[in-house]
């Protein structure tokens, strides 16, 4: 089981996990699996073996000028699927889970002195609510051997 956390400021984070189904460890096809549509996967499962899951979840605050959509967990989803040997994957769930928490109230006072004269002012500050989504996917993974491939159509075709 391998899990990778990528951060960065235009995509926040994105954690990844592959599992295994077979309990077997596999070499590398290619750089990227191929990302199937359900009737995509259909073509491609008498050709495959099922190997594992790829779960990827993002964790963005609201307000993140680039939030990931299914595409950008799809392409971290491919890459994972990939270096652990598989060839194509297929979504299976999507799913956004959203936080909610409550930043309290606040009051700041402010002294002054001038001339004997002493000023004081409170500021208040309302509680406000802050929240976090979170979408999340979950990807099948499959490995059609290499000398297979000339058996699918070519758009379903990894790349090496």
């Amino acid at each position: 089981m391998k899990v990778l956390l990528l951060c960065a400021l235009v995509t926040g984070c994105m954690s990844a996990q592959f599992n295994s189904t077979t309990g077997k460890s596999y070499a590398p096809l290619t750089s990227r699996a191929v990302v199937l549509s359900p009737q995509e996967a259909q073509q491609v499962a008498s050709q495959a073996q099922v190997i594992g899951t790829v779960s990827v979840e993002s964790r963005i605050r609201d307000g993140v000028p680039s939030t990931p959509d299914t595409e950008d967990l799809a392409a971290k989803a491919a890459q994972i699927a990939a270096e652990h040997g598989g060839t194509h994957i297929v979504a299976t769930n999507f799913d956004s889970t959203v936080t909610t928490w409550l930043n309290p109230a606040t009051v700041t006072r402010t002294c002054s002195h001038d001339e004997g004269t002493r000023t004081c002012e409170k500021t208040y500050e309302p509680m406000t609510v802050g929240s976090a989504s979170f979408p999340a996917a979950e990807f099948t993974v499959y490995r059609v051997a290499a000398e297979a491939w000339s058996a699918l159509p070519p758009s379903l075709r990894p790349g090496r």
